[in-house]
């Protein structure tokens, strides 16, 4: 989380990374492009968790105020720093749609739980809390990540990871 001592090294290293890369990162350009982005996780959650959204929409919670700062700010002040940059390394060789499968897998990890809920505000904390300890980066992308190229990235020492290098710096 930005502020704590991680968090702290994280933010400048956030901003030179999204610099560089945003234009490279975006699935979509333009000042509308997070907005369109969180529309697509929508649709995309619909679709794979259906009985999520009943959940969502009976307590009248919006999937966008719940994940919008995960786009916003590509995981860095919802997953641990290391997560973070294992998702980032991914997103540096995949592209953004490592974004969109990063946001479902934590959802999918999560939905047992979030299925259970009775009011928003839990479905907000039990989020929150739960992202916030993904330190199981291996976990959370071989659950987002089918692909045989990030199955590979998985197998990469720590040193020799693109982001992890990166934050290093």
């Amino acid at each position: 989380m930005i502020g704590t001592a991680a968090g702290g090294l994280l933010q400048p290293s956030f901003w030179n990374f999204t610099d560089l890369n945003l234009p490279k990162l975006s699935a979509v350009q333009g000042s509308s492009g997070l907005n369109v982005e969180q529309r697509m996780f929508d649709v995309l959650v619909e679709r794979k968790h259906p009985r999520l959204i009943e959940v969502f929409d009976r307590l009248e919670c919006s999937l966008g105020g719940l994940t919008g700062e995960w786009f916003s700010r590509m995981f860095t002040t919802a997953l641990p720093a290391e997560t973070t940059a294992r998702v980032w390394d991914c997103v540096m060789v995949e592209g953004p749609k490592v974004l969109f499968r990063a946001a479902l897998s934590l959802i999918k990890m999560n939905e047992p739980a979030l299925l259970n809920t009775c009011h928003s505000v839990q479905v907000s904390r039990i989020l929150k809390w739960r992202v916030a300890r993904s330190y199981q980066a291996d976990v959370l992308l071989k659950v987002s990540h089918p692909s045989q190229l990030s199955q590979q990235l998985l197998g990469i020492r720590p040193s020799l990871q693109v982001a992890s290098s990166f934050l290093l710096k």
